[in-house]
């Protein structure tokens, strides 16, 4: 019997899926269970994924293989299985092997941790679950070798036949899971509460509990407003959903108006008193949560009241995997034992009937509540999170926060009843703050823009670099979660970065081909302690490019970021470290024109860590390694002085001294607007900045006693390590401290190598001028700069993520003062921000974290000025 999974109204695909519950040689004690996963009919692979505890022995590689016989019923002695499954006759080699070289029952090795603890999860295109294949495992076993599988390649007698991986020491049947009727019909449910609770199918209509209301949504037309103080709530009683061994994604809108430190139910499927029976998702303690039966998952990121946020619940019964999304990003993932059966209560929206002595009311707003029988993918979901409904808009009413809707009636007698509804909503809503629609729009506008950045990642058309052309990697590449090799979204221009919190070796091979087995055109890429190497595979013939043993090159003893850019254009590969820019290139290889055509080809990167693509061997670097896939390719460098369009000439193009503001971020301009006419000396006090240099030189100044206080600010004690910040304007939480700061740096004064927590930022010369030094990493190791500039007086320079974050200001000038205006906002899309900046100490000894805090408010400071200015004159 065979278990089908539908996939959706449209989709015929099905998929098989076989388990083998794995126990210890001679014995019936379980030490876990497999999944083999066939999304389609042969050719397509089989996913074997799982978790086993308790092996023994532990903190090793053991050989695991298919063997030709399942036991029989009773019999659990391993050495029962016979021989590896080896259909066609073929040597002993490695999953990755072509059939030619490998057994269809060879599936290399796995990795058991210090506690007995194997996590596997791969795909192989070899083995079938589909029984009209030869290469079929049903009713096989699946094995475990006591040691490591030498994949053929070793020199013992048994190296050909088993790879010399020793004694069985574990094993279970596979066999396929009970069948599902396969007319069974998806599920697909939205409550889109356009002034009612019914579904927009018609079918799972709701009821409202104690009167809801209704306000305005930037999402659609309306959204239900759920007050729990009142016990509002919504109750679906038939027909009964039954969501038993289905995968299924619940998604909405939501607006909390309050949180409490309880259960905020958006979604449950909970009569009975046991969270065992309770299918329940919500917010708890400010986070996302979700009650899957037995398994709990509870997000990372915090929410807070008073705004709009797209979340989706996630559950896939082929990879067992529950998942919560935030904003369209997976905030938080985690696999599960077992397909639950499920339950047919009734469904409430924003309560559970669990038995619980506190309340589990949801307050506040719910739009475009959904349901579907299919696990969304992220991109999907993202999709969802970030496209903003069309509305068909009539007339608006005199509350500009209710909109009627024309594709909500189709005659008179409607119409008017929804205004007679509308103005009730009115009545409701008459203390509601009227600015509601607009900051959620912001929220919406923010989001859309996101979704235009992944669009146009997306695109395969190859063209010249954006606006954007320094923009760093920002696709999110998992290896431990998707798979080792990564589809590019440009052929032949592109560049690959690797953040690593831990050192790790690791092999980057760009290919023409999907298959890291292809060898007609590859260019490898490989870092070790020891050294660095790039190689090139033309048709099966491998030569070398470059290779070096310098310190500076090679892998670092601690974290560190890496990152290797191909351009087929300007027929480069460039390996760097630190900052994605091309003063931080290391290595520049160039390639011969006749290869332009192979280089252009280049469509798929290979990922492996320690000679190794096993998921299962990789999972353990998932909270350590962050890597990001970017289109654009490092050409050069981008200038550091910002102007405006209109100033732009020929000359700063050839040159590349300036850049124009346009060319930076949207953030960066928004902050360079905000602060390029602001005037600090005016017809109030003409002298600011004559009394600051005045202030610094006086010893009984408020600036020169403020310089001593803080002479220990950055480590040992020197006076020459300080400069002044004076805020303007209060912590809006968007950015490190306050996000304007009046910064005085006296002649000869500096700021310690430090760097700016990913954060966008604009800094413009008011008084005197500024040295710049910028470097690629913030490392007690390297701290030679990378490039050096003056910044004048009226002249203006920047930061974004990425790119110029790691810098040392400071005023070489012997006789004048150096005073700035700077600007910071965090990354719009990040859940958490980095509030701190870290520095190098004083005496280079150490990293520290600085809190910005303000020295002074800048209407206080200035007034303070003044009164020294007027007495002495």
């Amino acid at each position: 019997m065979i278990f089908f999974i539908e996939g959706s109204f449209q989709s015929s695909a099905k998929t098989l899926i076989a388990e083998a519950d794995i126990h210890i040689d001679s014995s019936p004690v379980s030490i876990g269970a497999l999944t083999f996963t066939q999304r389609d009919f042969p050719p397509a692979p089989v996913r074997v994924s799982g978790t086993l505890k308790n092996l023994i022995p532990n903190t090793r590689y053991h050989g695991f293989h298919v063997h030709t016989f399942a036991l029989p019923e009773g019999d659990w002695n391993c050495n029962h299985v016979g021989a590896h499954w080896n259909p066609f006759n073929t040597r002993h080699g490695d999953r990755l092997d072509s059939i030619d070289r490998r057994h269809v029952g060879d599936l290399g090795n796995i990795l058991s941790d210090s506690f007995g603890n194997v996590y596997i999860d791969f795909e192989d295109s070899i083995i079938q679950l589909h029984n009209l294949t030869k290469s079929s495992i049903l009713n096989k076993s699946i094995v475990i070798h006591k040691d490591n599988d030498d994949l053929g390649r070793g020199n013992h007698d048994d190296s050909h036949t088993t790879g010399h991986a020793g004694a069985l020491i574990a094993c279970g049947n596979i066999r396929l899971l009970d069948s599902v009727s396969t007319s069974k019909s998806a599920i697909n449910i939205l409550w889109p509460f356009d002034l009612n609770t019914k579904d927009f199918y018609n079918i799972y209509n709701g009821v409202p509990l104690s009167s809801v209301s209704y306000v305005s949504s930037p999402v659609s037309t309306t959204a239900v407003h759920l007050r729990s103080s009142l016990k509002q709530s919504i109750a679906v009683t038939q027909p009964s959903l039954n969501l038993t061994r289905l995968s299924f994604t619940v998604q909405c809108w939501i607006h909390p108006m309050s949180l409490s430190t309880y259960h905020n139910t958006i979604l449950a499927q909970c009569q009975n008193p046991s969270l065992r029976n309770c299918l329940h998702m919500g917010i708890r303690n400010t986070t996302l949560y979700m009650n899957y039966y037995d398994e709990t998952l509870q997000s990372k990121s915090i929410l807070k009241p008073d705004n709009w946020y797209h979340v989706a619940f996630v559950f896939d019964a082929v990879s067992l995997q529950l998942s919560i999304y935030l904003n369209g990003k997976q905030d938080v993932t985690k696999k599960v034992s077992v397909s639950n059966y499920g339950t047919t209560d009734s469904i409430t929206i924003g309560t559970s009937y669990i038995t619980r002595q506190h309340h589990t009311h949801f307050d506040g707003y719910i739009d475009q509540l959904s349901i579907v029988s299919s696990a969304r993918s992220a991109e999907d979901i993202l999709l969802d999170a970030t496209s903003i409904q069309s509305t068909s808009i009539k007339e608006p009413m005199e509350n500009s926060n209710v909109i009627v809707d024309s594709s909500l009636s189709t005659n008179c007698q409607t119409q008017n009843e929804i205004i007679q509804q509308q103005a009730k909503v009115i009545e409701q809503q008459i203390t509601m703050t009227k600015n509601v629609l607009q900051m959620s729009m912001e929220t919406v506008s923010q989001m859309w823009n996101q979704q235009q950045d992944q669009r146009v990642c997306k695109s395969n058309i190859q063209s010249l670099p954006s606006h954007h052309d320094y923009t760093p990697p920002n696709r999110v590449w998992c290896p431990w979660k998707e798979d080792c090799t990564q589809i590019l979204d440009n052929r032949g221009r592109m560049t690959i970065e690797m953040d690593q919190q831990l050192s790790v070796p690791f092999e980057l091979h760009m290919s023409i081909s999907e298959q890291p087995i292809n060898r007609s055109y590859i260019v490898h890429f490989s870092i070790d302690e020891r050294q660095v190497s790039i190689y090139k595979t033309i048709n099966n013939i491998t030569t070398s490019i470059h290779q070096t043993t310098n310190n500076d090159h090679i892998l670092y003893g601690e974290k560190g970021k890496y990152w290797l850019s191909i351009d087929y254009a300007n027929l480069f590969v460039k390996y760097g470290q630190g900052e994605v820019r091309d003063r931080c290139t290391l290595i520049k290889t160039d390639v011969p024109n006749i290869e332009q055509d192979y280089i252009r080809s280049i469509k798929y990167a290979h990922i492996s860590f320690n000679n190794s693509r096993e998921i299962a061997h990789l999972k353990k670097f998932e909270n350590k390694i962050r890597m990001k896939v970017g289109k654009n390719p490092v050409v050069d460098d981008p200038a550091l002085i910002v102007i405006t369009p209109d100033q732009f000439t020929i000359d700063h193009q050839q040159n590349n001294t300036v850049i124009p503001i346009t060319r930076l971020d949207s953030h960066c301009q928004a902050l360079y607007h905000d602060v390029i006419h602001w005037r600090f000396q005016d017809d109030d006090f003409s002298y600011l900045y004559e009394a600051i240099e005045y202030s610094i030189s006086n010893n009984k100044g408020w600036c020169h006693q403020k310089l001593i206080e803080k002479a220990s600010r950055f480590g040992g004690r020197n006076l020459r390590a300080t400069y002044l910040r004076i805020t303007i304007g209060r912590n809006r939480g968007t950015s490190p401290g306050v996000p304007y700061v009046l910064e005085v740096w006296p002649p000869g004064h500096y700021s310690p190598i430090h760097s700016h927590g990913n954060t966008y930022g604009i800094i413009r010369v008011l008084h005197g001028e500024v040295n710049v030094k910028l470097y690629r990493t913030l490392n007690l190791k390297k701290k030679e700069p990378i490039h050096e500039a003056t910044i004048y007086e009226n002249q203006v320079t920047w930061l974004s993520p990425g790119l110029n974050q790691v810098h040392k200001l400071e005023n070489k000038s012997p006789n004048k003062s150096c005073i700035t205006i700077q600007a910071y906002e965090y990354v719009a899309n990040d859940v958490t921000n980095y509030e701190y900046f870290d520095y190098i100490t004083n005496d280079g000894q150490d990293i520290k974290v600085f809190d910005p805090v303000s020295d002074i408010d800048y209407f206080e400071f200035k007034k303070i000025i003044m009164e020294e200015w007027n007495n002495k004159h």
